[in-house]
């Protein structure tokens, strides 16, 4: 089993492309040896997987303009593929630099023989967090069985919030990474060299002081407010050891709850926290489902794995 990347797109590719890219080098590094490359997939995909880290899905949030095929603001470069001009579409040159990196590195299969299964596209409102957030946690809500690393630097701020929130209160996502990078018009890392395609072990170093993850700390408060609900959907009040033992259960403290002798009754505040961090689409318990509904609203479209075309799938 792969890894499912969680991304947003905004106008610049490279915030997509630059860590992807530091994790083909790792990934081809690992494929010669290099022991630290390899420790850095060592807790990754099943048990005698073959290719541990493989990008196996993407799933971008992005906005109806890069869906659409807006172009980049500025040129925009490869320090890897110096010679190669990048022009286009947002999505075209992505796909266009990530299929040529992989095929440069000798790592065809990953584009050329379907290791990455799918590039799904979800359509946001991208400034606005009230729909960021249910439409990325509804999507790692259902993905939770998979192995899940988040982009936390690539679109907007509500993108990349909704994301982190939502992957933090499911218990799902594995890594929430980014590249230590400056120049925002570059498709890969500053430093990199051509020869980086033939000779990835002399990178090593470097690229991982590169590679930033937060450390943020999975709360799984979903499960602790779905029981809470359903204890207050039958009464008003619950007893006060109950509630402690339901939230021992999960390592938390009290959120948002007002005391009365050995009673607890919900506040305000509670029903709107609820409504904000508890806010997925309904009765969609599986990938399927949620793809389906994502079709019906209209959202969902797929990059075409070998042409780069932005298809309604």
């Amino acid at each position: 089993m792969g890894i499912y990347h969680f991304t947003g797109l905004g106008k610049l590719p490279g915030a997509v492309t630059s860590p992807l890219t530091v994790i083909y080098i790792l990934l081809k590094s690992a494929e010669i040896g290099n022991p630290r490359a390899k420790d850095f997939f060592q807790y990754s995909g099943e048990s005698g997987h073959s290719m541990k880290g493989v990008p196996e899905c993407l799933v971008i949030f992005t906005s109806k303009g890069i869906i659409n095929g807006m172009k980049p603001p500025t040129q925009v470069r490869s320090q890897l593929l110096p010679n190669k001009k990048f022009s286009g579409s947002v999505l075209s040159i992505m796909h266009d630099y990530l299929s040529s990196i992989t095929e440069a590195l000798a790592l065809n299969y990953v584009y050329k023989y379907g290791y990455i299964k799918k590039i799904y596209l979800i359509e946001v409102e991208y400034q606005n967090f009230d729909d960021c957030y249910p439409k990325a946690n509804t999507f790692l809500y259902v993905y939770r069985d998979k192995e899940c690393w988040i982009n936390a630097q690539a679109g907007s701020n509500q993108i990349n919030t909704a994301l982190i929130i939502s992957g933090s209160i499911n218990l799902i996502s594995w890594k929430y990474y980014y590249v230590k990078q400056a120049t925002t018009e570059l498709l890969d890392i500053y430093f990199l060299k051509p020869d980086a395609l033939k000779n990835p072990d002399q990178y090593v170093d470097k690229l991982l002081e590169v590679w930033g993850e937060l450390h943020v700390f999975g709360l799984g408060i979903n499960e602790v407010i779905r029981n809470l609900v359903d204890e207050f959907s039958s009464r008003e009040k619950i007893n006060i050891s109950e509630l402690k033992r339901m939230l021992k259960e999960h390592g938390l403290g009290s959120i948002f709850l007002k005391y009365s002798g050995d009673s607890v009754s919900k506040s305000d505040q509670f029903d709107t926290f609820t409504q904000t961090f508890s806010n997925k689409w309904a009765n969609l318990n599986n990938s399927s489902e949620v793809l389906a509904k994502a079709r019906e609203k209209g959202i969902l479209y797929e990059l075409g794995i070998s042409t780069g075309k932005v298809l309604r799938p």
